[in-house]
């Protein structure tokens, strides 16, 4: 009838409207924790059902070693009243199995063998029509079988299971995603299974459900998109560890990263970690369980959250944050040793008008990973000592390595002879055991806008820091208890005066185009993103972001200016171990570097400084990882030396549509790959790093306006 056939033309493009939504979301589930399952109460199936087809598509990245249900309305009990009426599994052999069970509790099935790659999408469609079963793999048929007299199928009450089930025994591990689950009260015929294995398709009546477990954002249930059940409940684990950013099955030219996530504040304890400033990567050694060291938003408490990597749930402890047992102030830095103990650092809130013989107070602590305190230690921020005017709220950084804490400090330092209070990093070895001072090593780097420190395999601790003044660059820094090595590897652009000053002459050869540049500079900018410094057998690797010219140059002066639109690339150095041989200041010699890339850009220049006098500057030895256009730049870089002993590279790029997180793999010969964007507008943590514990990757990042916490991770291979 007309009316009729109005109603099912708009269900026919509502259901198409639906598939070109799901086709652009984010998120999809993969089902590799313990039970991992999303569950539907009750599934609407008519009473009189005389054929059935049931179609999904999945993605596993390990073969199955157990049989594992993957969508089923089915329980394998013998004397329970209600056993279910249908299941799709794979067999312990990799085959995949369709079964059916009549009213009368006789079942059949077939098995289809499939040969399916792993990391790949494929689709499966199992069809019964009253009287034969088929199954299909990639749109081709694998298996069929005769069932004539079977009868009606059996009615259930059971609730739809997407994912691994089991009757009394654990349910096993499905480690793969599992999207766009298709049951329709009619059989399929072989021409419309080819047609939606290529692509999605217009379904008219018939369709009994459809989830297709793709969502712009992760949630704890899924809609059923034919409008006819009620919402399918994940399954606690899989609610908090399930969703992955993927390239999904409908974009297969787009290569990506599996990148998982787990909310940070999904539980009171750590709702405030929402919006926290600071926060630090950590891990648990023994455990193999990641953790975040972070000071609360509203109330400045210190706080320890530990995440089960199989459940996603979290533990989160109160740590003592009051410096030196008065008031709390700032978290500086923090690290943890193999064991879960907790090293961190506070300084107090710099007092306004104090007087120049009131020292600064700093409190480093120990606590266990249950948070129990265990030691403390105050810092002696003295002119002789630290000196320590203020610390502000820049980020220190702390690393453990064999009983020693490594900790670069940048500061505000007392007033110098010349009446200033100059800024500068410096590098402290602290013993883990009693928290007592074993070396103060020095400056880093004068004004240190920026550091990043880690361990090298000797267990040394080595690092980088954005120096602003003189020498002007990326410090690599190596140090122990006993010596302190540094060397500038690479030199960036500097902003010069547009006004005279103590009749400092014109710079004529950068000011054009109305702008007028004098031969002086305080720049207190390093148009730089320190990214991280990866030890490997011959050199280190250390990665950066920087400012090029629209013609490719780091030295341009002219186009060093507030919102300017230069391009901010990507950068790796491959550094000699005995980088403190070859450091001259500013200019980089090409001895600095184990190799030279073939098309390596020599630059040479300089600025004039705060006196007018002329420093050097010289740069050699670059890889650049991106070619960005004029307004965008790479953001915040982090990188990690994987099992396979290739790099994983973690970034923001920005431009004027917006910002994603981008990401890039090194093999071990050095060979890069394209930059994969993960298409996720998140913010990552910044002076952090990446975490890998047993064979996770993490990474903590923000999502949305309210500022989402999450931690990340991506599978070590």
């Amino acid at each position: 009838p007309p009316i009729l056939a109005s109603a099912l033309s708009h269900a026919v493009l509502a259901f198409a409207v639906l598939i070109g939504a799901a086709a652009n979301a984010q998120w999809s589930l993969h089902f590799g924790v313990s039970d991992g399952a999303v569950r539907v109460p009750k599934l609407a199936v008519p009473a009189d059902l005389q054929a059935l087809s049931v179609e999904f598509r999945f993605k596993t990245f390990a073969k199955t070693r157990k049989p594992t249900t993957l969508v089923s309305q089915w329980l394998s009990a013998p004397k329970a009243k209600d056993r279910g009426m249908f299941h799709v599994s794979f067999t312990s052999a990799n085959r995949i199995t369709f079964g059916i069970r009549n009213r009368d509790g006789k079942t059949q099935s077939i098995a289809g063998r499939a040969p399916w790659t792993e990391g790949k999408w494929h689709y499966v469609a199992a069809t019964w029509d009253g009287a034969k079963l088929a199954l299909y793999f990639d749109g081709k048929i694998v298996g069929k079988k005769d069932v004539a007299d079977f009868g009606k199928l059996a009615s259930s009450s059971l609730p739809l299971t997407i994912g691994p089930t089991a009757h009394k025994k654990k349910p096993p591990v499905f480690d793969g995603f599992l999207a766009d689950i298709k049951i329709f009260s009619y059989a399929r015929v072989a021409e419309d299974i080819s047609m939606s294995a290529e692509g999605p398709t217009e379904v008219g009546a018939g369709l009994l459900a459809y989830y297709a477990l793709r969502e712009r954002a992760p949630t704890t249930s899924v809609a059923d998109r034919s409008g006819l059940n009620a919402a399918g409940e994940l399954s606690t684990s899989l609610s908090r560890t399930g969703w992955c950013r993927t390239a999904t099955w409908d974009n297969p030219a787009r290569k990506g990263l599996e990148l998982a996530c787990m909310d940070l504040h999904a539980e009171p304890d750590a709702a405030d970690i929402r919006g926290s400033d600071r926060k630090i990567l950590v891990g648990h050694d023994a455990l193999s369980r990641p953790g975040v060291l972070w000071q609360g938003r509203r109330n400045r408490a210190i706080h320890i959250t530990w995440v089960d990597p199989t459940t996603g749930s979290l533990t989160t402890h109160v740590l003592d944050g009051k410096v030196s047992g008065q008031r709390t102030g700032i978290l500086a830095a923090g690290t943890t040793d193999p064991d879960g103990n907790v090293y961190y650092l506070m300084y107090e809130e710099t007092p306004r008008n104090r007087p120049e013989s009131q020292a600064l107070l700093a409190t480093l602590f120990k606590a266990d990973a249950s948070g129990k305190p265990l030691l403390t230690s105050k810092i002696d921020n003295s002119r002789r000592a630290f000196n320590v005017w203020s610390f502000g709220r820049g980020h220190a950084n702390m690393r453990f390595s064999k009983g020693v804490l490594g900790l670069i400090l940048p500061r505000t330092m007392y007033r110098s002879g010349d009446g200033l209070r100059h800024q500068a990093a410096i590098a402290v070895a602290f013993s883990a055991k009693t928290l007592a001072v074993v070396r103060r090593l020095g400056t880093t780097s004068s004004h240190s806008k920026g550091n990043i420190l880690s361990v090298n395999t000797k267990g040394e601790f080595i690092g980088v820091d954005l120096g602003d003044n003189f020498p002007r660059g990326v410090h690599l820094h190596k140090f122990t208890t006993s010596n302190k090595a540094s060397a500038v590897v690479f030199t960036f652009k500097t902003a010069h005066g547009t006004r005279a000053r103590n009749g400092s002459p014109v710079y004529d050869k950068i000011s054009s185009n109305g702008k007028t540049f004098y031969k002086w500079s305080n720049d207190n900018n390093t148009y730089s993103e320190l990214g991280a410094v990866v030890d490997g057998p011959k050199f280190y690797s250390v990665f950066f972001s920087t400012d090029q010219s629209l013609d490719g140059k780091v030295l341009d002066n002219s186009r060093a200016f507030r919102n300017c639109g230069d391009p901010r690339n990507l950068a790796l150095l491959r550094v000699v171990k005995k980088f403190q041989k070859g450091s001259r200041g500013s200019v980089v010699g090409d001895s600095l570097m184990v190799s030279l890339p073939k098309d390596n850009k020599v630059e040479t220049g300089g600025f004039f400084n705060f006196g007018g006098r002329w420093s050097n500057q010289r740069v050699t030895g670059v890889t650049w990882l991106t070619q960005y256009k004029a307004n965008e730049a790479a953001h915040s870089p982090q990188a990690i030396r994987t099992s396979d002993g290739g790099t994983l590279l973690v970034w923001e790029k920005s431009s004027r549509r917006g910002s994603s997180l981008h990401a890039m793999k090194i093999d071990r010969k050095g060979k890069l790959s394209a930059p994969i964007d993960l298409r996720m507008p998140a913010r990552l943590n910044r002076q952090d790093r990446l975490l890998r514990l047993g064979d996770r990757i993490y990474l903590i990042a923000t999502e949305g306006s309210g500022d989402r916490s999450r931690l990340y991770f991506v599978r070590d291979q």
